[in-house]
């Protein structure tokens, strides 16, 4: 039969009292060995940056606003063709809050330098004039300069004194 302290023993997660050793031959390892000899545990692998992408471009797919949301924010860390191509996609999403994000993103990549010089994608985004959402119309009208700049080839023209 089990006596109180015991089964208490057991219930808190020590040891019992009589399964303690008391051998002084037993001795405590040094913490500087232990460091030493301990296998280190294995760094989870990192994903490369297209890898990141794909993944972000699968999230935006997902049934949850929050998971597509948070896609279209990660794809706005990275500049890139691809990236830009999933965001713009995420333009038609149904949710106010992913045309939201994506915009926001791809405003981002924009003020960082990175141009959209594909005529598609620039009409694409202009479209979005009309969006139900008005911080989607902001956002558009916010990155007029940059999407002329990106019709131009990057290109801007400045008026020249006569």
């Amino acid at each position: 039969m089990l006596t109180f302290p015991l089964f208490g023993c057991f219930l808190l997660g020590q040891a019992p009292p009589g399964s303690i050793p008391l051998d002084p031959s037993l001795s405590i390892p040094d913490s500087s060995e232990s460091n030493e000899t301990a296998s280190k545990p294995e760094e989870p692998a990192r994903s490369t940056q297209s890898q990141t992408i794909m993944r972000a471009g699968q999230d935006l797919r997902h049934v949850e606003v929050g998971r597509r949301v948070g896609a279209a924010k990660l794809l706005g860390k990275y500049p890139g063709l691809q990236s830009t191509i999933l965001l713009i996609l995420a333009l038609d999403d149904k949710s106010p809050l992913v045309r939201r994000s994506a915009m926001v993103s791809l405003a981002e990549q924009a003020s960082n330098g990175y141009l959209i010089y594909e005529k598609s994608l620039i009409e694409k985004i202009y479209s979005k004039l009309g969006d139900p959402d008005v911080e989607v119309r902001r956002v558009v009208a916010t990155m007029i300069p940059q999407l002329v700049r990106g019709l131009r080839g990057g290109i801007v023209y400045r008026p020249v004194q006569a």
